[in-house]
């Protein structure tokens, strides 16, 4: 037997199956329905909008042959350099840290009351 018959062979069994198990298999079914969905919204998606007013509006670039000028200014200037934070690392003193306040409803990183029962 040759390749292509027995390709042909497994297609015609799983084409004379499938009644079989729409009526049988309920996973088979809605498997069946699900690929027959997806496969419209992709046919759709490839098609595209078909109403003029949701197609997208192409914009003029301009002449092709006139050259763009960026504007003239100052250089960039570095960014300033972050205050310094004060380490909390083993061997460093936490006498620098400085503790305040949460602010009002900010609760990460704290544990829940005790609860009273």
């Amino acid at each position: 037997m040759t390749a292509r018959a027995v390709v042909q062979d497994l297609l015609q069994r799983l084409l004379y199956a499938a009644p079989v198990a729409w009526r049988q298999d309920r996973i088979f079914r809605f498997a069946t329905i699900g690929a027959g969905v997806t496969g419209l919204l992709t046919v759709l998606r490839l098609m595209g909008p078909h109403d003029r007013a949701l197609r997208p509006v192409a914009t003029d670039p301009g002449p092709a042959n006139v050259p763009t000028l960026s504007a003239p200014g100052l250089p960039p200037s570095p960014a300033p350099p972050p205050a310094t934070v004060p380490k909390i690392m083993p061997g460093h003193a936490l006498g620098e840290v400085i503790i305040a306040p949460a602010p009002e409803g900010d609760r990460f990183g704290t544990a829940p009351p005790p609860s009273r029962n």
